[in-house]
């Protein structure tokens, strides 16, 4: 998830690079490239008699103001998009530090990863929170009404992508009908997936389906 973020940053870098030297040879050449502008504006090569002849422009003062409008979206696109690459460091609040630091990561560096990267996908600004933590470092799973396993108890040694996505979901899951406090359609609304497929998760998880009831049935 580290590197997809990565990825992201990277592409809008090179936006912004691209933006930043049409900026600077459009500034640059000015003449040259406003000959073009006053081209296309004025529609000179349209035969004389068509019918959108009309929307032709001709005052230079428009075709200026036009082409200077043109540089300054040229600029605010590269300035835009030179912040934006920068965006995606995360910074981790100091409660989430300190149950970071009081949890006795059983398995090792293993765990310490996925952990984090279940903290980075859950995350939707620049702070990490301890909500983003998974439920066995808060001591939390009561939608479950089990103790949460740590994130490398349930994947294992032998651990794969597949399960380590099943087990992200399920925190996802439990996490939603926490907030939710049972209720399966706000969990449903919250995750983005109809409760049909809901209830089908909690089946395939093991999760309790005891206060179904909380949705009026």
């Amino acid at each position: 998830m580290i590197a997809l973020r990565a990825a992201k940053a990277a592409t809008v870098a090179a936006i912004a690079l691209f933006a930043s030297l049409v900026t600077f040879g459009n500034l640059t050449d000015y003449n040259t490239n406003f000959v073009f502008v006053e081209h296309v504006l004025s529609m000179d090569t349209i035969y004389a008699f068509s019918t959108i002849k009309y929307r032709a422009i001709t005052d230079p003062a428009i075709a200026h103001a036009a082409y200077a409008l043109i540089i300054a979206t040229e600029a605010a696109t590269a300035v835009l998009c030179w912040i934006g690459a920068g965006a995606p460091r995360l910074e981790l609040n100091a409660d989430a530090v300190a149950l970071l630091r009081r949890y006795s990561w059983p398995g090792n560096i293993r765990e310490l990863r996925n952990v984090i990267e279940r903290a980075v996908v859950l995350c939707t600004g620049d702070v990490v929170l301890p909500d983003h933590l998974p439920p066995s470092l808060r001591g939390t799973d009561r939608a479950g009404g089990t103790p949460a396993a740590a994130p490398g108890a349930q994947q294992g040694e032998g651990g794969n992508l597949q399960t380590e996505m099943k087990a992200l979901e399920r925190a996802r899951i439990i996490e939603a009908l926490e907030r939710c406090h049972g209720n399966q359609s706000e969990a449903a609304r919250q995750l983005g997936m109809p409760r049909r497929t809901l209830v089908t998760r909690l089946s395939e998880f093991g999760l309790t389906r005891s206060r179904k009831r909380a949705d009026g049935g």
